[in-house]
């Protein structure tokens, strides 16, 4: 009879996600740690059609695996999500708050074009047809540092107490 243990997480990640996912799986520990640090939980509950939203109200992310084609999917949405809590730190003097959230880009205009460019033509079409005009530069921003997860916890870390 072989005796039942428990795997250590990074060996357990690697077998679930495989070698390239390191960095990611990493990521994600990294992100979530800081969530909780600043008051918010992720959980799995949504809603149909979403792949995953951020409510300041209940200090809640929530990520849609099933609404996902792969890890790395999923891992984007975490990204994204995280980053409007950024956002709502930006407005809330530090803390994850219900005052409107409030784009980096106001405070760094600088960087619209360089966001403009290296967004997905897709993410474009999505924003500026499916946000009101007012939350059009939110989600533009959240969706171009889908590719920027360092960026991302690094606004956790220094925006968000």
């Amino acid at each position: 009879m072989v005796a039942s243990r428990w795997l250590p997480l990074p060996i357990l990640l690697t077998l679930l996600l495989g070698m390239p996912a390191w960095g990611q799986a990493s990521s994600a520990r990294s992100l979530l740690a800081e969530l909780r640090r600043v008051g918010v939980r992720v959980t799995q509950a949504c809603e149909p059609g979403l792949l995953g939203s951020f409510s300041d109200r209940r200090r809640e992310i929530r990520i849609c695996p099933e609404a996902h084609d792969s890890d790395e999917e999923v891992f984007r949405t975490l990204v994204h999500e995280s980053w409007h809590v950024v956002q709502s730190c930006l407005a809330n003097r530090g803390r994850v708050g219900t005052r409107r959230a409030r784009p980096i880009a106001r405070l760094r205009p600088d960087l619209l074009p360089k966001m403009l460019r290296e967004t997905r033509r897709s993410d474009l079409r999505i924003v500026r047809s499916q946000y009101a005009p007012e939350d059009q530069l939110l989600e533009l921003e959240a969706r171009w540092l889908e590719s920027y997860p360092e960026v991302v916890e690094n606004g956790l870390q220094t925006i968000c107490r």
